[in-house]
């Protein structure tokens, strides 16, 4: 690769980077392997310590593809606990609220009328943030249900986590043994070089940036993403006529009244 090509793909902005949900979804999906290693690493414990692994939610709901109310995250039963994880890139003020629903969804989802209580399993929530949430610095927050003054846990089965990607290292401050910085890197990616750099890095990194290229190629991902722009591009069509509808509509009324106060003038002129 030539010096001038080295420099084009410093520029080159992704189209679509980790973050992008379909391609999120579609990738830990058609590859669970990673997946189990993205889980392992956030739960801080080796991979074969995962026995039961399964993920819970694999389809793709092609028929709400890009409504408001579609939601692609993932959820996962291991050993025992629900964990839900999820990508978001904006920030819609009211992000904190929609991971407490989304929390009390999964906690309750196995329960059925008249079920015991003791099914319910500890629940997990992850959410990788692509923007500042909280004030501290640190890029990591772990949200559990503790006692107000000595912090003795009330049950182990609320968790919420949240990682913000802009308070994430650059890629040559992260610690190539920490394998949890490594994979936030890779969400945290803009552009072909920083992918091109954190492949460097081998293994699991190098194995997750193939299986993206190969994503990006298919026409799973291709069919999806087209029919999701296709869905926004008729909302805005429908949107857009509304309001030209409404504005006509307005502009009749204000011009109707402009010249009933015209006639009133001229009524009272000749007076």
């Amino acid at each position: 690769m030539t010096k001038k090509t080295k420099k084009a793909r410093r520029t080159i902005t992704l189209k679509y980077t980790f973050r992008n949900d379909i391609l999120f979804k579609i990738l830990f999906l058609k590859h669970p392997e990673l997946l189990k290693h993205l889980v392992a690493c956030i739960l801080n414990i080796p991979m074969s310590e995962l026995k039961d692994f399964r993920i819970i939610n694999s389809e793709m709901p092609a028929d709400i593809l890009g409504s408001k109310f579609c939601r692609l995250d993932i959820a996962v039963v291991v050993n025992g606990v629900q964990i839900n994880l999820e990508i978001q890139n904006w920030d819609e003020s009211n992000f904190i609220e929609r991971t407490h629903f989304n929390w009390g969804r999964l906690y309750t989802m196995p329960l059925n009328s008249g079920d015991d209580y003791a099914l319910l399993k500890r629940t997990i929530v992850i959410s990788f943030v692509n923007f500042k949430l909280f004030k501290r610095e640190r890029f990591d927050s772990r949200y559990l249900a503790l006692e107000a003054v000595d912090h003795e846990p009330l049950s182990n089965d609320f968790e919420i986590r949240y990682f913000e990607l802009p308070k994430v290292p650059e890629i040559a401050e992260i610690d190539p043994n920490n394998d949890l910085q490594l994979w936030l890197a890779l969400f945290k990616a803009n552009t072909r070089a920083e992918l091109d750099e954190l492949k460097k890095k081998g293994g699991f990194i190098m194995e997750t940036i193939i299986a993206y290229d190969q994503t990006l190629a298919s026409r799973e991902f291709q069919f999806l993403e087209n029919l999701r722009l296709d869905t926004k591009r008729n909302e805005t069509s429908a949107l857009n006529h509304v309001r030209r509808e409404v504005t006509q509509h307005w502009e009749g009324v204000v011009a109707q009244k402009d010249q009933l106060i015209a006639d009133l003038m001229q009524q009272l002129a000749t007076r």
